[in-house]
């Protein structure tokens, strides 16, 4: 399975393959190759879902699954003058 980042987004959001594909005026059977991984998105079709679902594209089409909550945290751990005492 690949985007495990934009399914477990579109899976929260309740938003289906379909219902995507058609905001981003994409085919359906279009997009759901892409997202079974038969053919990649190209970086412009990444750009367009990641505006549309208003998060970032290298979060969104990370190889690894990163849970939103982790990766604040992260940030939080990576930005000076963050510290809380």
């Amino acid at each position: 399975m690949r985007y495990l980042n934009l399914r477990a987004v579109m899976f929260q959001r309740k938003i289906s393959g379909f219902e995507l594909a058609h905001l981003l005026k994409m085919c359906e059977a279009r997009f759901s190759r892409k997202m079974t991984g038969k053919t990649d998105f190209a970086p412009h079709e990444k750009t367009r879902i990641a505006e549309a679902l208003q998060l970032d594209p290298a979060w969104l089409f990370a190889e690894t699954h990163i849970p939103p909550a982790a990766r604040f945290r992260e940030r939080a751990m990576l930005t000076p003058g963050m510290e809380t005492r």
